[in-house]
């Protein structure tokens, strides 16, 4: 649960670290960002896996969509390689394209892994009001 919560949290602050300063600056930072969520997400995944919580079937799930994620950040990393040497309008352009296809495939590595794993809700406190 907790590595969830450092996942759920990692996003949040990516969201954030987009908002400010430089465009370069923004960019190695969101994908740090995404590279520290995917390693939680698959250290958790390890976790579960070692712990007998997780079947072949739920693994082979994950990772499926985990690749793809791996995949796409590793051309969005040979991205940014370009772009931080040549930043002209045409690499931040594609910079730009690269950073959403990794925040989608994060999100759908997100999505399968709750789906698996679902999130536990937070705890409802009684209402003083209602007597």
């Amino acid at each position: 649960m907790r590595k969830v919560k450092t996942t759920l949290l990692l996003i949040v602050l990516l969201a954030l670290v987009i908002s400010c300063s430089g465009f370069d600056k923004n960019t190695y930072k969101a994908l740090n960002s995404a590279r520290i969520t995917y390693t939680q997400t698959m250290s958790a995944l390890s976790d579960y896996q070692k712990q007998g919580k997780l079947t072949n079937e739920q693994a082979k799930k994950i990772l499926e969509v985990a690749n793809i994620f791996y995949m796409t950040y590793l051309t969005a990393e040979a991205g940014y390689q370009i772009y931080h040497k040549d930043p002209n309008p045409t690499t931040e352009q594609a910079m730009t394209q690269l950073l959403n296809q990794v925040a989608l495939e994060l999100s759908r590595l997100l999505a399968v892994y709750n789906q698996v794993f679902p999130p536990a809700p937070a705890p409802i406190k009684p209402s003083t009001a209602i007597k």
